[in-house]
């Protein structure tokens, strides 16, 4: 009895112990992951309210400098969809540190070039142009791990290209990271250099971090991540119309009976706003994971940048690899990443989609055929999106145009601040004239189609789509008279 008294007075305080114990283990996991993400995002949260006030202040008094852009956001109100989004993007663009310029180290070491992207930024065209230029790579002792697209390998004639970074990124497969980690690490073990490229690699952060953590300690090996900076008034366009490019649902076209719903090209900024450029934010990703990588103490955890508008995108990442200023491989196809098209060529995509939904067209009309005709009509009404003629647009207001306008500065020189991207040579166009010309061109405005079809014009034509498919559809015989008035109209000036 009595040692029976003695165990249970002896087991309550062990069991205190594991408990104490077994948080205290708990907690650490849940700060290391923390560590981990916070670690490779090296973005700080947005800041809010008073306290975007009392920064801004505080960089203003430090750097003199002006206070038009606190004017601008004090402006904001209600005037704007982005609201206080859009300041508050501003304000976190400028809290960035700035690195030093680097370059790359050429020794015993192999040199992993890791090209992150961002989408939109020509990098399809770096991926078709190494996954074809493999005989220049292995002149140069450098494997390309990709990634590449095997229908465009095919169509390029580039045979044998493996793809070892599409599983890992695309479908965020662990064992697709194992994959690529061990192939790399065998080329690094034969002293060759290895280049691996996805746009998307910010979506998958742990596993990159997990992929080089997980690299042999022993292995003589340097990192160098390759960003490619796009002028954010231009990439943010290119991405929205990328986005929302209606050929996503080309697949579903024959069954659409769901009502696509593509946000304006004003929403779609206003969400944005908030955030830094995604070239200045992998900068700063990818510096810390490198730190990571080197346990903080990496004496070259720098971070490449191209200038996009600079041209010769191919050129620029060669000499990277070689280590000559003179390496000037043409690239093996042209810029495949470019915006495809004008904006009524979107527009008549989202249209025929939108008249499908709503019973317009007769089951048997073929999209293409659909969106050809349409893209016609809108043309030979109103010539293009810039003329007097132009159907109803929405547009940026004036306030709206002025935060696009210092976010698109702002991202610019916090680049050039770091030192990453070089000034404009003198004589060329200034990103402010290419920033006008763009606006100019309607770019940043979409068609309100509720308003478009309304119009007389639109009444009398839609009906035709009815009908069913058939090579002289009544639809391609109405455009016809309107296309010969306009050759009329040519031969006579």
């Amino acid at each position: 009895m009595i040692m029976k008294m003695h165990f249970k007075e002896a087991i309550y305080p062990i069991m205190f112990f594991c408990w104490i114990l077994g948080l205290y283990m708990m907690n650490r996991q849940v700060s290391k992951l923390q560590d981990i993400i916070m670690a490779f995002d090296g973005i700080d949260q947005p800041i809010y309210g008073i306290e975007v006030l009392q920064k801004q202040e505080e960089i203003d008094a430090n750097n003199n400098t002006s206070t038009e852009l606190s004017t601008l956001e004090s402006t904001l109100n209600h005037k704007t969809i982005a609201g206080d989004s859009i300041a508050t993007g501003l304000s976190l663009i400028k809290t960035f540190n700035a690195p030093t310029k680097c370059t790359v180290q050429y020794s015993n070491y192999s040199n992993i070039f890791i090209h992150a992207g961002p989408p939109k930024t020509g990098t399809t065209t770096l991926q078709d142009h190494f996954a074809c230029q493999t005989s220049f790579l292995r002149e140069h002792n450098t494997i390309f791990l990709g990634k590449n697209n095997p229908k465009r390998m095919k169509k390029l004639s580039c045979k044998g290209v493996k793809d070892f970074v599409r599983p890992m990124v695309q479908y965020k497969s662990k064992k697709g990271m194992k994959r690529l980690r061990r192939e790399t690490r065998t080329h690094i073990s034969q002293r060759q250099n290895v280049i691996i490229s996805d746009e998307d690699f910010h979506s998958v952060p742990l596993l990159v971090d997990s992929l080089f953590s997980g690299m042999n300690a022993s292995l003589p090996f340097h990192i160098f991540p390759v960003v490619v900076y796009r002028e954010y008034h231009d990439w943010i366009a290119s991405l929205y119309y990328f986005t929302y490019h209606p050929k996503w649902y080309q697949k579903e076209w024959d069954g659409w009976t769901e009502m696509l719903v593509v946000p304006t090209f004003r929403q779609f900024l206003a969400e944005d706003m908030n955030k830094p450029h995604l070239s200045i934010e992998l900068v700063h990703r990818f510096q810390k994971l490198i730190a990571r990588v080197y346990n903080g103490t990496a004496t070259n955890s720098c971070v490449k940048v191209f200038n996009l508008h600079s041209g010769d995108l191919a050129g620029k990442f060669n000499s990277l690899i070689t280590g000559s200023t003179n390496s000037s491989l043409s690239p093996i196809v042209k810029d495949s990443n470019r915006d495809k098209g004008t904006p009524f060529a979107v527009d008549s995509e989202i249209l025929a989609l939108k008249l499908k939904s709503n019973g317009f067209l007769h089951p048997t009309l073929p999209r293409r055929m659909v969106v050809d005709i349409l893209q016609k009509k809108m043309e030979s009404l109103y010539g293009n999106i810039t003329s007097s003629m132009a159907p109803p647009l929405d547009c940026l207001n004036e306030v709206e145009e002025q935060l696009f306008w210092k976010k698109t500065e702002n991202s610019e020189q916090t680049l050039l601040g770091m030192g990453l991207i070089d000034e404009v040579i003198p004589g060329q166009e200034t990103l402010l004239q290419r920033f006008q010309k763009v606006n100019a061109s309607k770019k940043y405005c979409n068609v309100l189609f509720d308003e478009m079809i309304k119009e007389e014009a639109w009444e009398k034509f839609l009906p035709c789509f009815s009908n069913s498919f058939a090579k002289d559809h009544p639809c391609k015989k109405q455009l016809q008279p309107a296309q010969m008035k306009e050759k009329k109209k040519i031969l006579i000036l």
